[in-house]
């Protein structure tokens, strides 16, 4: 570097790797007596310098794109997690059903009534697990057409397993005497089903924490205050079936009513199908707009069970919301049927399968809605 000056003033300033000069300057009179030796090495110096610094530079800023590029990978990772996270829950959580438009009423006009809180619900402690697999299904020998979709053990019961529906008494969403105060319904369990330990009994016990975990209806064990209470009882000559809503006007002067379970109802679906009459639902494929979601076939029907196709009065039965395939309360597409095998419901939604009451593992998302506004649950 040159500093413009006298002759005298003139100064080479040799430079260092930082760019800075060096504290001795070199005078013209030093550089004549300078060998030319001399003057390329001090060049050849100064070069490596600066090529140093500008490699220092360069290894800096590679060394700067690098982290950058690590902590953008990181975030990446991360929001891949979150993501993940999020999938899994909605597999896990109860199925799509979309929300239902164009509603004739609300789910208000028919369903009020006050919800109250009691803490003695089924302890989930009970729930231990004594050989039973995911799906429910405790015995190897239960046959899925004895199951409730076919119906073939309460010929003389309304729609196959619905007990106590006499004329008056269809009347549940309207009605809200049929419904159970504050959600909460004291229970007995039969000596028979060998309560907490049997399998038979963690199945129910399942079935109940499935309305405890997603509604606010709570199956309670019966205390000497309760003056009313629905009894589980295992009569194995009879199917599966429960009486629809809160009956205790009906039967006040026995103090309970029943829910049986028989033979082939002992998987986790079947049981808050039972459970679902309990608190107050009828069949899904009985609504009276039926027609516009389904397709009976007729002619793969059992004769013995054309009335358990039978629609039900819109006032009886009010359709408040779009018709659920996924219901726990709809039974599968051979329900009824001649052989146990022949179509009986068709679903006029394209890519819709019917699933039988017994594969199902509890309530859809509209079926939780509805006992929601039902009880009105906060």
């Amino acid at each position: 570097v040159l500093s413009v000056g006298t002759c005298e003033d003139f100064r080479l300033w040799p430079v260092t790797r930082q760019g800075l000069p060096t504290a001795v300057p070199l005078g013209l009179h030093d550089v004549h007596k300078s060998s030319g030796q001399d003057l390329r090495r001090w060049s050849t110096m100064n070069l490596e310098m600066n090529k140093r610094g500008y490699n220092d530079m360069e290894s800096s800023r590679r060394s700067r794109i690098s982290r950058t590029a690590i902590l953008l990978s990181l975030a990446a990772a991360i929001l891949l997690i979150l993501i993940t996270i999020i999938v899994v829950l909605n597999v896990v959580l109860p199925d799509d059903s979309s929300k239902s438009e164009n509603r004739t009423g609300t789910y208000r006009e028919y369903y009020s009534i006050p919800y109250y809180h009691r803490e003695t619900t089924t302890p989930s402690d009970q729930l231990i697990t004594i050989g039973i697999p995911k799906n429910g299904v405790i015995r190897t020998d239960m046959k899925p057409e004895k199951s409730i979709d076919n119906g073939m053990f309460n010929k003389d019961m309304y729609m196959g397993d619905m007990m106590g529906m006499d004329d008056k008494s269809k009347m549940v969403y309207n009605s809200p005497e049929l419904r159970w105060p504050g959600g909460i319904i004291p229970y007995e369990m039969d000596s028979k089903l060998n309560c907490p330990h049997s399998p038979e009994c963690q199945v129910i016990l399942e079935a109940m924490e499935e309305y405890h975990d997603k509604t606010c209806i709570r199956f309670v064990p019966v205390t000497p205050e309760d003056t009313y209470k629905i009894k589980i009882i295992r009569d194995t000559k009879r199917s599966c079936w429960s009486y629809v809503g809160f009956q205790r006007q009906k039967y006040r002067s026995i103090g309970f009513q029943q829910v049986n379970l028989g033979e082939g109802c002992f998987f986790k679906g079947t049981v808050v199908h039972e459970l679902g009459h309990t608190v107050g639902f009828w069949h899904e494929q009985n609504r009276n707009d039926r027609d516009k979601w389904i397709k009976i076939h007729w002619q793969n029907v059992h004769p013995n069970h054309v009335k358990n196709f039978k629609l039900v009065d819109e006032k009886t039965f009010p359709i408040i919301d779009d018709f659920d395939y996924r219901s726990v309360m709809m039974y599968g597409e051979t329900a009824f049927s001649l052989d146990g095998k022949s179509l009986t419901i068709e679903p006029l939604k394209e890519r819709i399968k019917l699933i039988p009451t017994y594969h199902k593992q509890g309530l859809s998302r509209q079926d939780i809605e509805r006992i929601s506004f039902m009880y009105k649950c906060s």
